[in-house]
């Protein structure tokens, strides 16, 4: 992954516009089931494994990331995934 900073100026509901209008392009995430922000581990992966055929996933995960982001799955990411890879940031 590469290294992110975060965006004050792109706000949570800015980020959902521009993934809701992202070319018409189908979007999981847009389903609106609710493992995307499950708390349930089996939950998130399943979330996850849907993201991975995502035209934004890359995007979605660098602002994931960026942002800070504790809660939900973006870009394949879990909250898990997303404090092992800040984990490893730090050590490095």
């Amino acid at each position: 992954m590469r290294e992110t900073t975060r965006d004050d100026a792109l706000t949570l509901p800015e980020w959902i516009a521009f993934v809701g209008l992202r070319n018409g392009a189908l979007l999981p995430c847009a389903s609106g089931t609710y493992e995307w922000m499950s708390k349930d581990h089996a939950e998130q992966r399943k979330a996850a494994q849907l993201c991975r055929s995502c035209p934004v996933m890359d995007a979605c995960r660098n602002y994931a990331l960026a942002a800070g982001e504790t809660i939900g799955v973006w870009g394949a990411t879990t909250p898990a995934d997303r404090r092992r890879y800040r984990r490893q940031q730090q050590a490095a």
